[in-house]
């Protein structure tokens, strides 16, 4: 898995940059919170140990942080250090088979692997009883993997990764990193490749390489292994000692550490993608991760343009609505870092409209520096994501890990703390000063012009003559009804001073008029964008202050607005809540903005339409006149006005419509008495018009094609309607999911990533809703050659499945295990409890339902799954969407004789045939 976006220095500033707020009650609410109790220990083959002791949870974070990355790959062999993370996934030379296997067995969660510039990195959660197992399975592949890697497995797993590449590539915009980097660093850099690679080098990949890159760099000295949580030294020092002894050590390795790229002038491009919007994109090089500049770069990005308040965005976006977006990012690694500017123009703006006002923002911040407050707000928002990241073992095993890896020192967030906490207005002026006025690389993307071939009118028979020039232990729960109907629930957990809060509305896409079926996302979308007492940016500016964040969400049937809040802040955030559903102004200029975003998500769709995919599905099974078979269009978005958003806000937004959820260091007491103080005094009914989902399309056989002209993978999505959710039956129904399509091991997914190697991950999955019938649908990119093949092989597996090759007693208690004891890693936080509480309460289930899940689990028979999957699966109702290059794929897709075949464009109109 590629992660070439994240980096330490990215990890920290959205986990620990800054623990030091404007108030201080904040201040004193963070101050112990700060540190991480940790040991350290070396073997003698050079693996370097760090335990961190958590006995809260029965789980252990276990990861294997490697430092070897893309930087270390030599010309010709881009590519190799991520190829070469799936092939350790393969098995080993004492354990056939896929690596996830007996992880999955116990229950693990958060398996996986990435590759970025700098390292490579495999970890998994695990139950306490199943470290012994992971530890073997580290050791073993780190000690005996070569003998397993096989060309059979070379080549399959090359063809994963070249579908992972495709799969990349399709996205708009896909190619602007690869031209930041060939456009910012020298020919000879390491950072200046990409991480996955070109298909010649992958394509050129030997035994004979992956035998010197395993030599080379797997080593013990090479290797940083972390511990975090139910484990102690003791027991960690003898286990490892146990399983890794015998790894070879490897030998050092030297690596520039430091070399930052140099232009001596600006340079400027322009490419054109088939993208709906034009794109600014101006990168800076700085210094490495551990510069103390480049750990203040966060404070610079989101007082320059980040947050909704910053120069670039409040000019370009609010004032002048010359953008419908500008953000700004600091991504650091070990030798260099970036500092990158994006800019998203509003349709009809040119470049050169918006360009000398980001020259003269810029030079304006240049000389005065940085808002203090904006500076403030920054530090209080990251340290509101730190407080409740260290619910998570896999977190601190993340920091720890990457703190040794890359600076030598497990604890170098104290280092950037104190950085953070000094950093004043004028320090940050100057490390723009000191960056900002260097040479840049630029890059605009222009969207396709729509070229088109007229009439021949030239006469060809003769030349024109010459002439003139031309899992789980729920906490106590307590309930209240305030007296305007609104419900609270509230759990008490934790010492740690924050409360996660969660605002049901009972309602959404399902109560929109017919004439506006978007109308709830328009209008969810612009509760925070200005109330009767706060103007959009004034707002953005009250809950910076206070570390609010969060937005809202539309759903179907239920709407939601969620965020985490220091306790000492829990009745001004409600507040604030109270502000923005009760009294929403809904401003023009607001609405316009949301328009446009919307509007260019509407072009970026029609010119890549397979993100289309499962909106055209629903449309295709619950019908076009239906709220859930609805799309966005052009004209359903010009047709959006105030009016319906104030009518649908004054029936549907109400006091007697709301439950709050809350949970973390607080009391029912406490929290009815806020939120009665926030929402009390406000006495509104219901009038919602929110229909029951009720009953899907008559289901049959039917393909539906859509058009990607150029399209490296097609998209495929095939399903049907099945009955509604039933509590009773849900746990069957979601193994006999997860069996056939729903995770990395089913069936779907090793057919056709694992055995054919036409497809990234190939998946299945069941959408749930409260008042109706449910889809089963799956779901996936497949290599546009193979397109047809692939779906002989879904519809293969799927008829197996309800037929000859029913799901066998091994994969249902495989799953079974899975789920049974991954149980506790999913309430690991209070964030997980909310979500159950919440998901139960909708669905008019217990609270705590989710405590007996393990009993539910157990009951499961693979008899039953069985039976379930003739009773659900029908092979003969299947609906297509296939998403792809119809000129390459169209006659095989026909020939497969599925079904009726329709052509759909992006906004599920029926066309006559492809455009």
């Amino acid at each position: 898995m590629i992660d070439a976006s994240r980096t330490f220095f990215i990890l920290l500033a959205l986990t620990f940059l800054s623990a030091f707020a404007a108030a201080a009650s904040a201040q004193d609410e963070v101050a112990t919170q700060v540190d991480i109790p940790y040991e350290m220990f070396r073997l003698d083959n050079g693996l370097t140990v760090l335990v961190h002791s958590d006995h809260s949870t029965p789980t252990v974070f276990v990861g294997m942080w490697y430092g070897v990355g893309s930087k270390d790959e030599p010309e010709g062999k881009t590519g190799f250090a991520h190829l070469f993370e799936h092939l350790m996934f393969q098995g080993s030379e004492n354990h056939e088979g896929e690596y996830f296997s007996p992880f999955t067995d116990a229950g693990a969660t958060g398996m996986n692997g990435t590759t970025n510039e700098d390292r490579t990195n495999y970890f998994a959660t695990v139950p306490s009883g199943a470290l012994d197992m992971a530890l073997w399975m580290e050791s073993d592949r780190m000690a005996n993997l070569l003998g397993a890697v096989t060309q059979e497995v070379l080549d399959e797993q090359r063809g994963v990764v070249q579908n992972e590449k495709r799969q990349g590539e399709t996205r708009p915009y896909a190619q602007v990193y690869d031209k930041v980097r060939a456009g910012l660093y020298p020919v000879d850099h390491p950072y200046r490749h990409s991480v996955i690679g070109s298909m010649d080098d992958l394509d050129a990949a030997t035994l004979d390489d992956v035998h010197e890159w395993f030599n080379t760099y797997y080593g013990g000295s090479n290797v940083v292994l972390v511990l975090a949580g139910d484990v102690t030294l003791e027991d960690a020092r003898a286990k490892v000692e146990h399983y890794f002894g015998e790894a070879p050590g490897g030998e050092p390795l030297s690596y520039p550490r430091a070399w930052i790229p140099y232009l001596p002038e600006n340079r400027i491009e322009v490419m054109y993608d088939r993208v709906g919007q034009t794109r600014i994109v101006r990168t800076w090089a700085m210094p490495g991760l551990n510069h103390k500049d480049t750990a203040l770069g966060y404070l610079l990005t989101d007082s320059l343009a980040s947050n909704k308040n910053s120069p670039l965005q409040r000019k370009l976006v609010d004032e002048l609505q010359l953008a419908t977006g500008v953000t700004a990012r600091a991504y650091g690694r070990v030798m260099s870092g970036e500092f990158t500017l994006q800019i998203d123009l509003r349709p009809g703006v040119t470049p050169d409209q918006v360009l000398p006002i980001v020259d003269e923002t810029i030079a304006a911040y240049l000389d005065d520096g940085p808002d203090p407050q904006l500076l403030e707000n920054a530090k209080l928002g990251v340290n509101m994501y730190m407080l409740g990241t260290l619910e998570r073992t896999s977190a601190i095993g993340r920091i720890l890990a990457e703190g040794y890896l890359y600076s030598d020192d497990p604890l170098f967030i104290n280092q950037e703390l104190e950085w953070l906490n000094a950093a004043t207005s004028d320090e940050l002026q100057a490390v723009a000063n000191r960056w900002l006025t260097r040479g840049y690389y630029q890059l605009t993307v222009l969207p396709f012009p729509e070229y088109v071939a007229g009439e021949q009118l030239a006469d060809r028979s003769s030349i024109p003559e010459v002439t003139a020039t031309s899992g789980i232990n729920f906490p106590d729960i307590q309930t209240a009804t305030l007296d305007n109907g609104m419900q609270l629930v509230v759990a008490t957990r934790g010492s740690i001073p924050l409360v996660n809060v969660s605002i049901a509305v009972e309602t959404g896409a399902m109560a929109a008029p017919s004439d506006a079926p978007g109308l709830a996302a328009f209008v969810f979308g612009l509760l925070d964008k200005g109330t009767s007492k706060y103007d959009a940016n004034e707002l953005a500016a009250e809950k910076d202050k206070i570390g609010m964040g969060g937005g809202f969400r539309d759903g179907n049937e239920r709407s939601t607005y969620s965020y985490r809040i220091l306790k000492s802040h829990l009745g001004s955030s409600l507040e604030l809540a109270a502000g923005m559903l009760r009294n929403p102004v809904f401003p023009d200029e607001e609405l316009e903005k949301m328009k446009a975003q919307i509007g260019a998500w509407l072009s970026n769709l029609e010119l890549a339409p397979n993100r289309a995919a499962t909106g055209l599905f629903d449309r295709a099974i619950y019908g076009a006149d239906t709220p859930m078979g609805t799309v966005w269009t052009p004209e359903l978005l010009a047709q959006v006005d105030r009016d319906k958003l104030k009518a649908f806000h004054k029936a549907e937004i109400t006091p007697d419509q709301m439950t709050v959820y809350m949970i973390g260091d607080i009391d029912l007491e406490s929290a009815r008495t806020s939120l009665n103080k926030a929402f009390g005094r406000w006495k509104a009914k219901s009038n919602s018009a929110r229909q029951a989902i009720g009953d899907a399309a008559e289901q049959k056989a039917r393909v539906i094609l859509v058009n990607y002209p150029g399209a490296a993978s097609s998209t495929i999505v095939a399903g049907h309607a099945i009955g509604d959710f039933d509590a009773d039956t849900w746990t069957e129904l979601s193994i006999m999911n997860i069996v056939i399509g729903g995770a990395f091991e089913s069936r779907l997914n090793m057919n056709l990533r694992e055995d054919k190697g036409w497809s990234y991950g190939y998946r299945s999955s069941i959408s749930r809703n409260q008042s109706g019938d449910m889809t089963f649908s799956t779901r996936g990119q497949v290599q546009t050659d193979k397109t047809a093949d692939s779906m002989r092989e879904i519809l293969k597996e799927l008829e197996g499945y309800t037929g000859d090759a029913p799901a066998t007693a091994t994969e249902v208690e495989r799953v079974k295990l899975n789920r049974t004891r991954s149980l506790p890693g999913s309430f690991a936080t209070n964030a997980g409890f909310l979500s159950s509480i919440a998901n139960s309460d909708a669905y008019g289930l217990p609270f705590d339902h989710a405590e007996t899940a393990a009993d539910r689990i157990a009951a499961v028979t693979t008899d039953g799954v069985a039976e379930r999957a003739r009773n659900v699966i029908d092979t003969r109702e299947l609906t297509w969407i296939v998403v792809g290059d119809l000129e390459k794929i169209e006659e095989d897709v026909r020939a497969l004789g599925y079904g009726e075949v329709e052509i759909w464009n992006a906004f599920g109109e029926e066309l006559e045939a492809a455009p």
